[in-house]
């Protein structure tokens, strides 16, 4: 798993992991410290949203308007869950 924070630079999310096999986003939002999970986001994206000057553009327009997604009870606990699209 790979992590980034980006609390620093976006007013929506504190907090990314990536798992790079299973090809799933984890987003931590500082609203309700939630954490939403985006399925079979590439490589690339993740570089895009670590490097990014402006992450909640890429969160907004590259991820949630794009992947298949699930909202997880408490951050970063893996579920058997259906993905919404």
């Amino acid at each position: 798993m790979k992590n980034h924070n980006l609390a620093p630079l976006s007013e929506l999310v504190s907090f990314a992991g990536y798992d790079p096999v299973a090809r799933v986003l984890y987003l931590t939002y500082k609203s309700g410290a939630i954490t939403i999970a985006y399925r079979d986001v590439a490589p690339d994206i993740w570089e895009e949203l670590c490097r990014s000057d402006a992450p909640d553009l890429v969160i907004q327009f590259r991820i949630q308007s794009v992947h298949a997604f699930r909202r997880l009870p408490l951050a970063h606990t893996l579920l058997q869950q259906e993905f919404v699209k």
